[in-house]
Order: C-alpha cells, then sequence, then structure tokens
C-alpha cells in the first residue's frame, strides 16, 4: 500500500495518489468513475429529516410560472396586448422560461397571441371561463398525488385491496380537484393584492379590433 511518507519520497503529489492506488485501471476509465462519483450524474446525498428540495414540491415549477402569467393576464388590461417580456417581469418569471410556456398556453386555448411590433399576448377567454385546474392538468397532468389514486388507469398495486392509504388518497384527490376546478382566474385575481396589484402588467399596444388568426 503506497503511504503518505512513500509518495514524499517519490514527490507524487496527492491529487495523483488515486492513479496509484488503481494502477491497473486505465485513466479513461478513472475519468469516467470520477464523473459519476462527484460530476453531474451523481445520486443525491440522503438529506437532513425535515430538508427538502423545491424540485420535490407535488405542483412543479413549470406548473408555477404558468399559473403567474395566466393570472397577470387576468389582472392586466384587457384591451391591450402584452409583452412577453412585461409579463416575465410581473411575475418574477425567466423570460426563457415564459418562452416555452406561453406557446403551450396558446395551443390549449388559454391565451391568444398577435405577430408584429406591436403584438403580445392576452386571455383567449374571460377570466372567469378559465379555472386554475385547466391550467394545472395542462403542465402538471393527473392531479391525483400518488400514481394508485388516479381517475383513470391507476398503477397496480400489491396492498390495493382493502388499503385505508389509497382511500386516503382519493380523497386528497378528489378535494385538490374541487378546489382546483371551482377556482376561476377571475377569483384569483379579485382575490389577488401586494406585489399584484402594486406593480401589474405594463400596458402594451391595444389590441386590434375583431378576430384575426392567433400567432
Amino acid at each position: 500500500m503506497t503511504t503518505t511518507a512513500s509518495r514524499a519520497r517519490t514527490g507524487v503529489n496527492s491529487a495523483d495518489t488515486d492513479d496509484l492506488l488503481i494502477p491497473a485501471f486505465p485513466k479513461n476509465l478513472i475519468k469516467e468513475v470520477r464523473k459519476l462519483n462527484y460530476g453531474e450524474n451523481r445520486v443525491k446525498a440522503a438529506r437532513p429529516c425535515g430538508a427538502w428540495d423545491p424540485q420535490d414540491m407535488w405542483i412543479n415549477r413549470r406548473t408555477d410560472y404558468a399559473t403567474r402569467a395566466v393570472l397577470a393576464l387576468a389582472l392586466a388590461d384587457d384591451s391591450h396586448l402584452h409583452k412577453l417580456q412585461e409579463l416575465a417581469a410581473a411575475t418574477q418569471t425567466p423570460v426563457t422560461v415564459l418562452e416555452q410556456l406561453l406557446p403551450q398556453l396558446r395551443a390549449a386555448g388559454i391565451v391568444r397571441s398577435e405577430r408584429g411590433p406591436t403584438g403580445g399576448y392576452r386571455l383567449n377567454h374571460p377570466p372567469e371561463e378559465i379555472t386554475l385546474g385547466r391550467v394545472v392538468r395542462l403542465f402538471q397532468g393527473p392531479l391525483a398525488p400518488i400514481a394508485c389514486a388516479t381517475r383513470h388507469g391507476p398503477e397496480p398495486c400489491p396492498m390495493e385491496l382493502g388499503c385505508s392509504l389509497q382511500e386516503t388518497w382519493m380523497a386528497v384527490r378528489d378535494a385538490t380537484i374541487a378546489i382546483l376546478d371551482s377556482t376561476t382566474f377571475a377569483d384569483l385575481a379579485a382575490r389577488a393584492g401586494g406585489h399584484w396589484t402594486e406593480t401589474p402588467v405594463t400596458v402594451g399596444a391595444p389590441a386590434p379590433r375583431g378576430e384575426s388568426a392567433p400567432a
């Protein structure tokens, strides 16, 4: 076994000791092992009890940003179009993220857009016709908290028969759906305050009269 003293006598740096300890391994393989252990592919270490990661939350960040954008448009002047950059500033959302989310909202018929230098975004329907549940489903998928409690195609489980846990998860699912589907963006706009009303979306170009094709 190579000791600290022998390394000192041979003039070997401590950074090279891995190569000395496993001399039979090719250097390229050693680099790959190091990458797995210390690089981007490293498995997360167990977190202390009570610690959490925002990425572990039930409602993901994309859903959060999408609902912010729709609420900002519900609070904004619907007679004007609003630039993507204005929405990003009003909702504290990265522009690059909104560039991905707004086309999905447009494809789902929730927002509409107009092209050109005076173009922008607005809601495609009155806010009282758009529920929070509709937007959340678009980005989140099924609203069950666990795969065995989805309404359509639940994941099979060997413990399903007589499972009181599944019954409880289903109750959580039903309560969640009831709240999200009964909450409209008009409701949310009426209750909004603080940053939402202090710094609303900047008024942009007037929306064109008549029904032009969405961009």
